[in-house]
């Protein structure tokens, strides 16, 4: 059975309507309908309280950014001149910008802030530094690799080695200095 409340506007104690609280409120009029079914507050507040956030998440995310700041733009300019054929896209959080320099693919990362995170690109395995080369050579065979990504980070770079085996596909990671870093399914 539906629950009746007083609202308290009237002073008599009768029960309005639905109807009549939302025109009381729209237009501050005090008349009553005695034919119309009587508010059933909890469901009323319940389902206003329900929809407000779901409202507020959609206007919030429907207004998340497409392009990158003002700020990452210069940033990248700045530092990236010489880019050709740039396409950004929101990524993780940061903003992605990937591009072609020199006639390779490279991919940059920046934080929402305009602080460059890192770069990545791929490279031959004949251009990673040779102490990282002899400790993947001495681990790893060298047949087994599809790429090899070079990624510079503000303090130090490293190196990324993709690679198919019977076992399945890897990647591993080794710093600048040829330390093993990590591997993991790619």
């Amino acid at each position: 059975m539906d629950q009746e409340v007083k609202i308290p506007e009237f002073p008599s104690g009768r029960i309005i309507t639905q109807n009549e609280f939302f025109l009381n409120i729209l237009s501050d009029k005090k008349t009553i309908k005695k034919h119309e079914k009587p508010i059933n507050t909890p469901f009323s507040l319940q389902l206003f309280w329900t929809l407000v956030p779901v409202i507020a998440m959609a206007l919030l995310f429907g207004c998340e950014s497409k392009s990158p700041s003002e700020k990452i733009l210069q940033t990248f300019e700045s530092k990236y001149p010489e880019a050709k054929n740039l396409a950004w896209k929101d990524y993780e959080g940061n903003w992605q910008a990937d591009y072609k320099m020199e006639g390779q693919t490279y991919t940059t990362l920046f934080d929402h802030d305009g602080s460059w995170i890192q770069t990545k690109h791929q490279i031959d395995y004949g251009n990673a530094p040779k102490v990282v080369r002899d400790t993947f050579g001495a681990r790893y065979d060298i047949d087994d690799i599809t790429e090899v990504f070079e990624v510079q980070m503000q303090r130090k770079s490293y190196y990324e080695f993709t690679m198919h085996t019977q076992n399945g596909d890897y990647r591993v990671t080794y710093d600048a200095a040829g330390n093993f870093l990590e591997k993991d399914r790619a």
